[in-house]
């Protein structure tokens, strides 16, 4: 696939193939930044940022899939990527308070890895 993945989930990281992943270590936000470097690259969202009807200060796992570098800048997803950093800034984000335990922090990043999977299962067919 000519897609990349920008996560912080280690269950994401560890199971799809690590050539397609790009690993954040930090919270949801730092994710959401960096895709907006990347989107700011030239790289094109194949998946929207507050995808899962999850609230970024729900859930400590996020992965979003952007296309591979493009030659100019997609306009879309550089207008998606600022409005979503402005949605999560009007809903007060704050970090999600750290997870102690271990079930419910693989349910969590279970979750994600879903989303995501589904998400690259679809552009496959696409």
């Amino acid at each position: 696939m000519n897609a990349l993945i920008i996560t912080n989930n280690e269950l994401v990281k560890n199971k799809i193939p690590k050539a397609q992943v790009v690993f954040v270590d930090g919270s949801v936000w730092d994710v959401i930044k960096k895709t907006r470097d990347m989107v700011y690259q030239n790289h094109e969202l194949l998946t929207h940022p507050l995808s899962g009807s999850l609230k970024p200060d729900q859930t400590p796992y996020k992965s979003i899939i952007i296309s591979r570098q493009q030659p100019a800048i997609h306009f879309d997803s550089a207008i998606i990527i600022s409005n979503t950093i402005e949605t999560i800034r009007k809903m007060g984000y704050r970090k999600p308070e750290e997870i102690k335990d271990n079930t419910v922090k693989k349910d969590y990043m279970y979750v994600d890895y879903c989303l995501i999977l589904f998400a690259l299962n679809r552009l496959e067919k696409l």
